[in-house]
């Protein structure tokens, strides 16, 4: 019986990677149109807050509990967040949270809020409005967030990437750092 759950959790787990492997081939050189994004109040996000610059996604629950490390990696893209200070980058961390959609707006909003005051980030958090869809939901092949998406001055998606990345010691996310770095460099 074990050889036999363990075949099936092997297969389950092919079929997991298969389809984010084709959700990502789908999205990678895609243009984007406007991103379904809202601010804390419902309000559609400032187009002028991404235009001309590369946009870092990070869809994750950002809720305050319950908290499990390592936290969506938050604390590492806020490090990345303070590296680029002065590069045409712009990191949004996205909410995706069922209670949006299940009547609980208030409830998820305040759980954000929450957990951005706690871990003091100092990049901008939306609410998603359907830009996960949109760019195409792993969770729907039974993929866990985060979510990373890198979306190029062009508009196109450059990244696609479901779950966290490994930890550069010195560097933090240094895979999405040198993604995002090198879109803004482009001209």
């Amino acid at each position: 019986q074990v050889l036999k759950d363990a075949g099936e959790d092997a297969k389950a787990q092919k079929n997991r990677t298969s389809a984010v492997d084709a959700m990502k081939k789908n999205a990678v050189g895609q243009e984007i149109g406007p991103l379904k994004l809202t601010d804390f109040t419902g309000k559609p996000l400032d187009a002028e807050l991404t235009k001309d610059k590369v946009v870092i996604l990070h869809f994750w629950s950002y809720q305050d509990a319950p908290l499990e490390e390592p936290y969506g990696q938050i604390g590492y893209l806020d490090f990345l967040n303070r590296r680029i200070d002065d590069a045409p980058i712009t990191i949004l961390g996205v909410v995706v949270n069922d209670r949006l959609a299940e009547g609980q707006r208030a409830s998820a909003v305040q759980g954000a809020k929450r957990l951005r005051s706690f871990m003091n980030l100092g990049y901008t958090i939306v609410l998603d409005d359907g830009a996960l869809k949109q760019l195409g939901d792993p969770r729907v092949a039974d993929a866990k967030l985060p979510l990373f998406v890198v979306i190029g001055r062009d508009g196109k998606v450059l990244e696609y990437h479901v779950g966290n990345y490994e930890v550069d010691r010195d560097r933090g996310l240094k895979q999405l750092e040198d993604v995002a770095k090198s879109a803004a460099n482009e001209k």
